[in-house]
């Protein structure tokens, strides 16, 4: 398929619509894993839930929060790029 649209496929856990760009197809935020939050928050990762009809992903989901790591110089962030 050539020049921008819409693709359904199906997945083991439901189908997703997903984008046709130049040609490309593209998925994003498809869950790989059930949310680890709660009782869940240190166990190892655990299968996601099956859903029904098509789920969007066009879009990515949301970012995990992570803490910048400080500078190791006064040159800001550049130095500890590399370090």
């Amino acid at each position: 398929m050539n020049g921008e649209g819409s693709a359904v496929v199906k997945t083991t856990s439901g189908s997703v619509e997903g984008a046709v760009v130049k040609g490309t197809y593209c998925f994003k935020g498809i869950p790989y894993a059930a949310p680890i939050d709660g009782e869940r928050a240190w166990l190892p990762p655990q299968p996601g839930e099956a859903w029904s009809g098509v789920r969007p992903a066009k879009s990515y989901g949301c970012v995990c929060a992570q803490m910048r790591p400080k500078p190791k110089s006064g040159l800001g962030g550049i130095i500890s790029q590399f370090l």
